[in-house]
């Protein structure tokens, strides 16, 4: 398997879990500390890509993290293209 396979695969079982609800909550149990950076770039397919990684994704961690109890959450963003 060449690095860009792996990588694209990587990404699509990023993807997955951040579209999960429930594999969010699983992953946020028993921890205490969420550091959120990941996203799709924004030159990326609205609806196919960007809608369900990055709103959808980030909505579901920050929805995971509250039910687990985390008083503290670290994120950051990057707004517009260059």
């Amino acid at each position: 398997m060449n690095g860009q396979a792996a990588t694209s695969d990587k990404q699509d079982g990023q993807a997955q879990l951040a579209t999960s609800l429930h594999a969010c909550a699983r992953a946020c149990a028993g921890a205490t500390t969420l550091i959120h950076l990941a996203a799709t770039p924004d030159d990326d397919d609205f609806m196919q890509r960007l809608l369900p990684d990055n709103i959808v994704g980030f909505y579901n961690i920050m929805e995971a993290a509250r039910i687990a109890g985390f008083s503290r959450i670290t994120f950051t963003t990057q707004g517009g293209k260059k």
